[in-house]
Protein backbone atom coordinates (compact mmCIF):
# COMPACT_ATOMS: atom_id res chain seq x y z
CA UNK A 1 0.00 0.00 0.00
CA UNK A 2 1.24 3.51 -0.82
CA UNK A 3 1.82 6.41 1.44
CA UNK A 4 -1.13 8.22 -0.17
CA UNK A 5 -3.53 5.08 -0.28
CA UNK A 6 -2.56 4.52 3.69
CA UNK A 7 -3.41 8.36 4.59
CA UNK A 8 -6.42 7.77 3.06
CA UNK A 9 -7.61 5.31 4.70
CA UNK A 10 -6.59 6.46 7.79
CA UNK A 11 -8.64 9.70 6.83
CA UNK A 12 -11.63 7.21 6.49
CA UNK A 13 -11.30 5.70 9.65
CA UNK A 14 -11.39 9.36 11.34
CA UNK A 15 -14.62 9.72 9.55
CA UNK A 16 -16.21 6.73 10.79
CA UNK A 17 -15.06 7.12 14.16
CA UNK A 18 -16.37 10.47 14.28
CA UNK A 19 -19.46 9.23 12.89
CA UNK A 20 -19.57 6.35 15.44
CA UNK A 21 -19.34 8.85 18.25
CA UNK A 22 -21.93 10.87 16.76
CA UNK A 23 -24.73 8.06 16.67
CA UNK A 24 -23.65 7.07 20.55
CA UNK A 25 -24.47 11.06 21.27
CA UNK A 26 -28.02 10.97 19.08
CA UNK A 27 -28.56 7.67 20.79
CA UNK A 28 -28.06 8.40 24.66
CA UNK A 29 -30.56 6.73 26.93
CA UNK A 30 -33.60 8.63 27.53
CA UNK A 31 -32.78 9.05 31.30
CA UNK A 32 -29.93 12.02 29.81
CA UNK A 33 -32.33 13.07 26.93
CA UNK A 34 -30.61 16.43 27.29
CA UNK A 35 -28.79 17.53 24.75
CA UNK A 36 -25.73 18.88 27.19
CA UNK A 37 -26.00 15.48 29.48
CA UNK A 38 -25.34 13.65 25.96
CA UNK A 39 -22.62 16.03 24.60
CA UNK A 40 -20.72 15.34 28.06
CA UNK A 41 -20.86 12.38 28.02
CA UNK A 42 -19.33 12.14 24.67
CA UNK A 43 -16.36 14.25 25.69
CA UNK A 44 -12.99 13.22 27.73
CA UNK A 45 -13.10 13.51 30.97
CA UNK A 46 -13.78 17.42 32.58
CA UNK A 47 -15.10 18.64 29.32
CA UNK A 48 -19.19 19.38 28.81
CA UNK A 49 -20.93 22.04 27.12
CA UNK A 50 -20.39 25.33 27.91
CA UNK A 51 -22.43 27.19 31.28
CA UNK A 52 -20.74 30.31 30.62
CA UNK A 53 -17.74 31.96 28.66
CA UNK A 54 -14.81 33.41 29.36
CA UNK A 55 -13.83 36.61 28.19
CA UNK A 56 -10.39 38.14 27.89
CA UNK A 57 -9.84 41.81 27.99
CA UNK A 58 -7.13 43.33 25.14
CA UNK A 59 -5.31 44.57 28.60
CA UNK A 60 -4.57 40.96 29.33
CA UNK A 61 -0.81 40.36 28.30
CA UNK A 62 -1.64 36.71 28.77
CA UNK A 63 -4.72 36.65 25.59
CA UNK A 64 -1.69 37.45 23.49
CA UNK A 65 0.89 35.74 21.87
CA UNK A 66 3.06 36.88 19.40
CA UNK A 67 5.90 35.76 16.44
CA UNK A 68 6.84 35.43 13.32
CA UNK A 69 5.99 32.97 10.01
CA UNK A 70 7.40 32.70 6.75
CA UNK A 71 6.37 30.57 3.53
CA UNK A 72 6.34 29.79 -0.35
CA UNK A 73 3.64 30.44 -3.03
CA UNK A 74 1.70 27.41 -3.55
CA UNK A 75 -0.61 27.50 -6.85
CA UNK A 76 -2.62 24.27 -5.23
CA UNK A 77 -6.29 24.30 -4.29
CA UNK A 78 -7.01 25.50 -0.90
CA UNK A 79 -8.90 22.45 0.52
CA UNK A 80 -5.84 20.63 -0.93
CA UNK A 81 -3.60 22.63 0.68
CA UNK A 82 -5.59 21.91 3.97
CA UNK A 83 -6.21 18.44 4.10
CA UNK A 84 -4.06 17.13 1.75
CA UNK A 85 -1.04 18.76 1.30
CA UNK A 86 1.16 16.44 -0.61
CA UNK A 87 -1.19 17.02 -3.81
CA UNK A 88 0.38 20.47 -4.18
CA UNK A 89 4.35 19.47 -3.67
CA UNK A 90 4.82 19.86 -7.47
CA UNK A 91 3.10 23.83 -7.59
CA UNK A 92 5.49 26.04 -5.49
CA UNK A 93 6.45 28.75 -6.99
CA UNK A 94 9.35 31.42 -6.47
CA UNK A 95 7.59 33.74 -4.12
CA UNK A 96 7.86 34.25 -0.77
CA UNK A 97 6.33 35.77 2.79
CA UNK A 98 7.95 36.71 5.81
CA UNK A 99 5.34 38.55 8.49
CA UNK A 100 5.43 39.69 11.82
CA UNK A 101 1.88 37.84 13.67
CA UNK A 102 -0.13 37.98 17.20
CA UNK A 103 -3.21 36.01 17.94
CA UNK A 104 -5.44 37.20 20.70
CA UNK A 105 -7.47 35.25 22.66
CA UNK A 106 -10.59 36.52 23.23
CA UNK A 107 -13.14 33.68 24.79
CA UNK A 108 -12.62 30.61 26.21
CA UNK A 109 -15.52 28.08 26.31
CA UNK A 110 -14.14 26.46 29.47
CA UNK A 111 -16.11 22.90 29.49
CA UNK A 112 -15.13 22.40 25.78
CA UNK A 113 -12.00 22.47 23.86
CA UNK A 114 -13.11 25.70 22.43
CA UNK A 115 -11.61 29.36 22.02
CA UNK A 116 -12.20 32.26 19.63
CA UNK A 117 -9.68 34.97 19.20
CA UNK A 118 -8.10 37.64 16.53
CA UNK A 119 -5.26 36.99 14.09
CA UNK A 120 -3.28 39.71 12.68
CA UNK A 121 -0.40 39.61 10.26
CA UNK A 122 2.09 42.28 8.90
CA UNK A 123 3.53 40.46 5.86
CA UNK A 124 6.34 41.38 3.09
CA UNK A 125 6.30 39.71 -0.14
CA UNK A 126 9.52 38.86 -2.35
CA UNK A 127 11.05 36.78 -4.92
CA UNK A 128 9.62 38.43 -8.28
CA UNK A 129 7.66 41.05 -6.65
CA UNK A 130 7.64 43.09 -3.46
CA UNK A 131 4.93 44.73 -1.36
CA UNK A 132 3.58 44.70 2.00
CA UNK A 133 0.35 42.95 3.50
CA UNK A 134 -1.81 43.83 6.32
CA UNK A 135 -4.05 41.20 7.32
CA UNK A 136 -6.62 39.87 10.21
CA UNK A 137 -9.06 37.71 10.65
CA UNK A 138 -11.81 35.62 14.08
CA UNK A 139 -10.48 32.69 14.65
CA UNK A 140 -11.67 29.71 16.47
CA UNK A 141 -9.66 27.33 17.89
CA UNK A 142 -9.76 23.38 18.46
CA UNK A 143 -7.94 22.35 21.08
CA UNK A 144 -8.34 18.62 21.56
CA UNK A 145 -6.87 16.00 20.08
CA UNK A 146 -6.12 12.03 21.60
CA UNK A 147 -2.32 12.22 21.80
CA UNK A 148 -2.13 15.82 23.41
CA UNK A 149 -0.32 14.36 26.46
CA UNK A 150 2.69 14.09 24.22
CA UNK A 151 2.54 16.85 21.65
CA UNK A 152 0.14 19.74 22.71
CA UNK A 153 -1.90 20.40 19.60
CA UNK A 154 -4.39 22.60 18.40
CA UNK A 155 -5.91 23.35 15.09
CA UNK A 156 -6.86 27.40 14.36
CA UNK A 157 -8.92 28.26 11.68
CA UNK A 158 -10.42 32.09 10.55
CA UNK A 159 -12.15 31.43 7.16
CA UNK A 160 -13.52 35.18 6.42
CA UNK A 161 -10.90 38.36 7.18
CA UNK A 162 -9.91 41.44 5.76
CA UNK A 163 -6.37 41.53 3.77
CA UNK A 164 -4.72 44.31 1.69
CA UNK A 165 -1.94 44.40 -0.31
CA UNK A 166 0.34 47.95 -1.10
CA UNK A 167 0.53 46.36 -4.71
CA UNK A 168 -1.22 43.77 -7.38
CA UNK A 169 -0.13 40.62 -6.59
CA UNK A 170 1.60 38.60 -10.45
CA UNK A 171 1.34 35.50 -8.61
CA UNK A 172 -2.02 36.05 -7.00
CA UNK A 173 -3.32 37.60 -10.83
CA UNK A 174 -2.14 34.40 -12.52
CA UNK A 175 -4.19 32.05 -10.03
CA UNK A 176 -7.30 34.08 -10.50
CA UNK A 177 -9.95 34.14 -13.38
CA UNK A 178 -9.00 36.63 -16.17
CA UNK A 179 -6.07 37.14 -14.60
CA UNK A 180 -7.84 39.51 -11.91
CA UNK A 181 -7.15 40.39 -8.64
CA UNK A 182 -7.41 43.18 -6.51
CA UNK A 183 -5.13 44.70 -3.35
CA UNK A 184 -8.20 44.03 -0.96
CA UNK A 185 -9.23 40.48 -0.64
CA UNK A 186 -11.16 38.22 1.65
CA UNK A 187 -8.39 37.09 4.29
CA UNK A 188 -8.32 33.22 5.12
CA UNK A 189 -5.42 31.47 7.64
CA UNK A 190 -5.72 27.69 8.88
CA UNK A 191 -2.99 26.06 11.51
CA UNK A 192 -1.81 23.03 13.07
CA UNK A 193 -0.32 24.49 16.13
CA UNK A 194 2.26 22.64 18.08
CA UNK A 195 3.52 23.10 21.74
CA UNK A 196 5.13 21.16 24.63
CA UNK A 197 2.39 21.29 26.91
CA UNK A 198 -1.10 22.97 27.29
CA UNK A 199 0.09 25.60 29.59
CA UNK A 200 3.17 26.58 27.62
CA UNK A 201 4.04 29.87 26.56
CA UNK A 202 5.50 28.94 23.11
CA UNK A 203 4.24 27.30 20.09
CA UNK A 204 4.84 26.38 16.73
CA UNK A 205 2.91 25.70 13.60
CA UNK A 206 2.20 24.84 10.09
CA UNK A 207 -0.05 26.61 8.34
CA UNK A 208 -1.83 28.26 5.17
CA UNK A 209 -1.60 32.14 4.42
CA UNK A 210 -4.49 32.39 1.70
CA UNK A 211 -6.45 35.36 -0.12
CA UNK A 212 -9.02 35.00 -2.33
CA UNK A 213 -12.45 36.90 -3.50
CA UNK A 214 -14.79 34.34 -2.18
CA UNK A 215 -15.94 33.49 -5.76
CA UNK A 216 -16.48 36.69 -6.86
CA UNK A 217 -17.68 38.65 -3.72
CA UNK A 218 -15.17 40.70 -2.89
CA UNK A 219 -13.97 42.92 -6.02
CA UNK A 220 -15.32 40.79 -8.42
CA UNK A 221 -12.35 38.14 -8.44
CA UNK A 222 -12.58 34.27 -8.69
CA UNK A 223 -9.43 32.86 -7.53
CA UNK A 224 -6.42 33.52 -4.81
CA UNK A 225 -3.47 33.07 -3.74
CA UNK A 226 -1.88 30.49 -0.98
CA UNK A 227 1.75 30.63 1.14
CA UNK A 228 2.46 27.30 3.00
CA UNK A 229 3.98 28.66 6.20
CA UNK A 230 5.82 27.81 9.29
CA UNK A 231 6.19 29.88 12.54
CA UNK A 232 6.82 30.42 16.25
CA UNK A 233 4.77 32.24 18.40
CA UNK A 234 5.57 33.56 22.18
CA UNK A 235 2.82 34.39 25.21
CA UNK A 236 3.73 35.75 28.66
Amino acid sequence: MTMFATVRTMRRIVLLAALFGLATVLSANAADDSWSQRLSNSLPGGWGPPDHFVFHSPADATAWRFGAFAGQYNSGRLLYLEFEPWRGARLYKPGYVGALNATYKAVDLPYLPVEIGLDFALAQHFGGQSFSEVAFAPTITWNWFPWNNYVYTRFRMGPLGVSYDTAVSKLEAADTVGRHTSRFLNYHVAELIFSPAKDANWEVFLGVHHRCGIYGLVGKVNGGSNYVTAGFRAGF
